[in-house]
């Protein structure tokens, strides 16, 4: 049986936000609160890191290490860069939020990419569980699957936007493939928004334009799960992504993939999605039926399982 009261220890960079990882650790902390488990969360809001680029991540894992973990059951990190946290013996458990080597090839250069690589694979055997949100990464790895969660009752009470727009969603990085979605929009006579490159917004604004909007397209070269999918679905958006393996093996059917990472298929794919409603309802539709599968009470009893797995082994 599952110790009443479990301590989980949560380690990531962020907690909220725009970050896929630290909108998990919310969602997840949150969930885990609501059914009795006891979360302490250490992130760089609570115990800093040096603030320059490329040295936030090893500076929050050096400062995260001396954090005691006596007070805690589990010891739950939410990154593979910070693997040099977990000890030996300890119950942990390790999330690969993404597709990591691509990230780190696009950020870093692939020498640094495979060297990280084979660094993770030594570090590995620290964790009693690792698990991934993307089912490609799962079968390519033999990583447990259990995927980010979103709160379809609360997407739920969010009314839509007045106007309808093509959104593009993300930050302001290349990777995002903000610069080709503004690119292709340009030359079309529909309205359309850039949240988190020109405009920023609150979360139910994102979602209220969501509900309303002609479609959603992230041109993405590299995605695990993200949750603008996921809150899409929810808001009954049809999605126009890159075809990458990621998100073909949790999207098949409910994702429009472009043909080819371009300005001319972005364009192309917005005008058949607007002009063709049967191609709008049917991925309105699958979306719908798809995201059922990931609302956070059903992607947190996964955890809840696991961690009682992992406890009981230890103990």
């Amino acid at each position: 049986m599952l110790k009443i009261g479990l301590k989980v220890l949560m380690v990531n960079g962020t907690y909220g936000g725009v970050s896929g990882s630290g909108r998990a650790v919310e969602h997840l902390s949150k969930e885990l609160l609501k059914n009795g488990f006891e979360v302490y969360l250490c992130t760089s809001q609570i115990i800093g890191c040096v603030n320059i680029p490329k040295l936030k991540s090893l500076s929050f894992a050096f400062l995260a290490k001396l954090k005691s973990r006596s007070e805690c059951d589990i010891l739950h990190l939410h990154n593979p860069k910070f693997s040099i946290v977990a000890e030996s013996g300890f119950p942990n458990v390790l999330t690969i939020h993404g597709d990591f080597l691509t990230e780190f090839s696009l950020t870093y250069g692939r020498l640094f990419s495979r060297f990280f690589d084979a660094w993770l694979g030594k570090q590995l055997h620290k964790f009693k569980v690792v698990t991934c949100v993307s089912p490609y990464w799962s079968k390519l790895r033999g990583w447990r699957y259990i995927p980010n969660g979103i709160d379809l009752d609360e997407i739920e009470k969010i009314s839509p936007s007045r106007d309808s727009y093509v959104l593009f969603v993300g930050r302001k990085d290349k990777v995002k493939g903000y610069d080709l979605f503004e690119k292709a929009v340009k030359k079309l006579h529909y309205p359309y928004k850039m949240l988190g490159v020109y405009e920023k917004v609150p979360w139910r604004q994102v979602i209220a334009y969501m509900k309303s909007a002609y479609c959603l397209v992230l041109p993405s070269m590299q995605e695990g799960m993200p949750y603008v999918i996921l809150e899409a679905w929810a808001s009954g958006c049809p999605v126009i992504a890159t075809d990458l393996p990621t998100l073909r093996s949790f999207g098949e059917g409910a994702i429009y993939f472009l043909k080819e990472r371009s300005v001319k298929a972005i364009r192309e794919a917005i005008m058949d999605v607007i002009n063709n409603e049967d191609v709008a309802e049917r991925l309105r539709s699958e979306g719908l039926r798809r995201v059922r599968d990931f609302d956070i009470k059903v992607v947190a009893k996964k955890f809840i399982e696991m961690y009682e797995e992992v406890y009981e082994e230890t103990g």
